[in-house]
């Protein structure tokens, strides 16, 4: 998942969305919160560091101490998300030139060659924007299972540090499921 879905979501949402003809108070208000471009350079320093654990295990402490603070995004995102989700669907019920772009922009981007190449990749707004910020949760998930892997396989040093960057991932993802709707 780490290799193409969310980056994949977040060009979908970059280049079919945000890049696109909205409404001011979308662009002003809506888009900024969920700083696609700070999640897209994150995620790739993480493919980055992942292709060299995926050899050597006990480098995934450390690749979760090196990108620590760029992890606040998600936090910064999470602390703003049930508002600004309030805020589109008052703008998706209240105001007909929202609503209008958004289902034009949905339609074209159904009709994009990455949802056609991806099922799994919608085209709702308000599903994608909300998938951004619940991704989180899969890295105390891949955290967890290394560690219980290594503790099978008899490999403490894996285990202990698998089990340094999970406490802080763990808070992050009991907060993502918090704000989910």
């Amino acid at each position: 998942f780490l290799k193409t879905f969310i980056p994949k979501v977040l060009e979908h949402i970059k280049t079919n969305f945000e890049a696109k003809e909205v409404p001011q108070l979308l662009k002003r208000e809506f888009f900024p919160v969920f700083q696609t471009d700070e999640l897209l350079e994150l995620h790739l320093k993480l493919r980055h560091h992942f292709q060299k654990v995926q050899y050597s295990y006990v480098e995934i402490g450390q690749v979760f101490d090196d990108l620590k603070d760029e992890f606040l995004v998600y936090c910064e995102i999470l602390a703003k998300m049930k508002t600004v989700m309030e805020f589109f669907a008052d703008q998706m019920t209240e105001n007909e030139e929202v609503s209008t772009c958004i289902k034009r922009l949905q339609r074209d981007a159904s009709k994009s060659e990455l949802v056609q190449m991806d099922p799994r990749v919608t085209c709702n707004l308000r599903d994608l924007m909300v998938m951004v910020p619940q991704h989180v949760m899969r890295y105390h998930m891949i955290l967890s299972e290394v560690k219980k892997q290594a503790i099978k396989a008899e490999k403490t040093e894996v285990a202990k540090e698998a089990e340094r960057p999970e406490r802080s991932i763990a808070l992050a993802a009991a907060l993502a499921e918090e704000a989910a709707f």
